[in-house]
């Protein structure tokens, strides 16, 4: 936590959860800001 990261830089990968196997291949992204939870998309200005 608290990690700085550089552009293009992997944070995660997307497998199979058993309890999740009939979604389809996903990734749960979440980011903190100031100890509140955020929204990445808003934070990263990309949405």
């Amino acid at each position: 936590m608290g990690d700085v990261l550089q552009q293009g830089e992997t944070v995660g990968t997307v497998g199979v959860i058993p309890s999740e196997a009939a979604d389809e291949p996903h990734l749960h992204f979440e980011m903190t800001v100031g100890g509140e939870i955020a929204d990445p998309i808003e934070v990263m200005g990309i949405g």
